[in-house]
């Protein structure tokens, strides 16, 4: 279900958006509050009987400083189910964790062996993959010593028949998945991952699912899917270029967004579509 713009009262909402402020602060942000509270809304996939609140937003908001991630790169996304509400951490959200840990100092792989699989799903081919991956963080102890921490992903445990980046590129999403292990075994993260979270759905919707619920899904499912490299794709831009009300709000999300995503050809001309309509609604 699509998000509504959420906009908080001064007055009924006034500690959630010293909230939002006091973090924006401590982490050094200078979007604009309403900017940030409206991206950060429109990326809380909802059911039909939820829909986002200011305590959702502060929440998430928690979970971008404890980790130390910007808001507007993604690297985190929610999902509410009967006023539950769920936040899952994405590869790219565990990669720029990883990047603001002082005491990160390096990461290795360990690879199994590399084998053919069979039979994995009916819309699968023969699939060539590791029959295991481990990942290795060496950190800095409190002690002060070097210490290594391990997180492990095996094939037949991981593999998702239903995603496309998995059929596609099955070594590398193995490597994401033993990152993800690792990092959240060395630092301790108190976040679900993409795989806990889809569980999490699994179990708590119930059959059958409505429209609403089914598009809530549809859409957690897509954000979570993520391949390395993209700390912000075409689609998140967008709907962040979208989801701003005014031209003056439209210039600050355009600023916010990485170089190389606005000289894109699809951002520029949504942008410019985007920009021309708010500048006609204003004159």
């Amino acid at each position: 279900m699509a998000n509504e713009v959420l906009v908080l009262d001064e007055k009924k909402d006034a500690s959630a958006i010293q909230f939002v402020e006091t973090i924006k602060e401590n982490m050094g942000l200078t979007y604009a509050t309403n900017l940030l509270v409206n991206y950060i809304a429109s990326g809380i996939a909802c059911d039909s009987t939820s829909k986002v609140e200011p305590a959702d937003i502060c929440s998430v908001m928690t979970k971008y400083k404890a980790m130390n991630i910007d808001p507007l790169k993604s690297g985190l996304y929610a999902f509410k189910n009967k006023g539950k509400l769920v936040v899952g951490i994405s590869k790219q959200g565990f990669q720029q964790a990883l990047a603001s840990q002082p005491d990160y100092i390096s990461m290795t792989f360990k690879h199994g062996d590399l084998r053919a699989y069979h039979g994995m799903g009916k819309n699968c081919k023969d699939i060539t993959a590791y029959d295991y991956v481990t990942c290795v963080i060496t950190k800095m102890t409190k002690s002060g010593q070097i210490g290594t921490i391990e997180g492990t992903a095996y094939f037949d445990e991981e593999f998702n028949e239903a995603s496309g980046s998995w059929i596609k590129y099955p070594k590398r999403m193995l490597e994401g998945r033993a990152m993800c292990i690792a990092i959240q075994n060395a630092f301790g993260y108190g976040v679900y991952t993409d795989d806990e979270v889809r569980e999490i759905q699994t179990n708590e919707v119930t059959q059958p699912i409505g429209k609403g619920t089914a598009k809530a899904l549809s859409k957690l499912n897509a954000v979570a899917e993520v391949l390395p490299g993209n700390e912000m794709n075409v689609g998140d831009a967008i709907k962040l270029l979208e989801s701003q009300k005014t031209y003056a709000d439209f210039k600050t999300a355009w600023k916010s967004l990485p170089k190389e995503v606005t000289v894109l050809d699809e951002v520029m001309a949504k942008g410019k579509e985007i920009s021309d309509k708010l500048k006609e609604v204003e004159l």
